[in-house]
């Protein structure tokens, strides 16, 4: 009976954290997609008035955007190179976004 409870609880733990992984799956892929409507948004903003005060911050968020996927595609293995590739332009437009602020 103990092999059983204790099957069980295994279980319980093992479909938590699965569970616990898809939603935060969920959460980086609507992030990804909220971060992405700020770029646009802020993008399109500077287009069509001409005022590109607001410039660093698309140039932030964009950052933000690509070390996100820098790090999930570093976290599900898929490819070494572009992962690493998206996290240095992040780190970059980080530099970029500071000495435009300052």
């Amino acid at each position: 009976m103990e092999k059983y409870q204790t099957l069980l609880k295994n279980h319980i733990f093992f479909n938590f954290l699965y569970l616990s992984f898809h939603l935060r799956v969920i959460r980086l892929k609507w992030l990804k997609i909220l971060l992405a409507l700020i770029v646009i948004g802020i993008s399109s903003y500077g287009l069509v008035t001409n005022d590109y005060s607001y410039n660093f911050l698309s140039i932030f968020f964009l950052g933000v955007f690509f070390l996100i996927l820098g790090f999930e595609n570093l976290k599900n293995k898929k490819s070494q190179g572009v992962s690493i590739f998206s996290i240095i332009v992040s780190i970059f437009l980080f530099f970029v976004t500071c000495i435009s602020f300052f």
